[in-house]
């Protein structure tokens, strides 16, 4: 599901200081270290606006595989951030931090296209945070055929599984089709 690049819209609502903002750009899930790690490297890289500020922004974190299936998030410098199960198309995280509190939810939308939302609270926090990750077209053919031991465990998604058995099964009737024309 998310090796390659994607598109990232996404819109910052901060209740305390009535204020929003928009962070357009890129973000690229690449695999990075010890294969035997099973681990994505995320990079995003874009335009920030908010609250009067226009100028570039990005982030890095890495996506760990166990082998369950679900995944640990970490921070570039390797703290961990929070751990997903993405299996079920939809899932739920939780990030402490001091006293604020960050609550992610986020689904699939469709193939090559999902949605995350943060809600963060704390003392002197309230804001909330809506990113749409879209695959770049260029990229869709790439993930779905990349091979299995490239991508994370639990991160396959059914959409892919899907498309892999419509293709394999598109090939075995070609043949079929072919002989069918010839026919009439």
């Amino acid at each position: 599901m998310l090796p390659g690049t994607w598109r990232i819209d996404r819109r910052i609502d901060d209740h305390v200081l009535g204020a929003s903002g928009t962070f357009t750009g890129v973000a690229r899930w690449t695999p990075a270290g010890d294969p035997a790690v099973r681990e994505l490297a995320y990079t995003e890289r874009g335009e920030l606006a908010f609250n009067g500020h226009r100028g570039p922004a990005s982030r890095s974190l890495s996506y760990r595989a166990r082998p369950d299936g679900t995944v640990d998030v970490l921070f570039a410098d390797g703290r961990h951030f929070y751990h997903l199960d993405p299996r079920p198309g939809s899932w739920q995280a939780r990030h402490d931090c001091g006293r604020d509190v960050y609550e992610l939810s986020a689904r699939r939308l469709r193939p090559g296209r999902f949605e995350e939302r943060w809600r963060v609270r704390g003392p002197g926090k309230d804001y909330e945070i809506m990113t749409t990750l879209v695959r770049d077209a260029t990229d869709a053919e790439d993930a779905v055929s990349e091979p299995e031991g490239r991508a994370l465990p639990g991160l396959r998604s059914a959409e892919r599984r899907r498309s892999e058995e419509r293709r394999g099964k598109a090939t075995r009737q070609a043949p079929r089709r072919r002989a069918n024309q010839e026919t009439q």
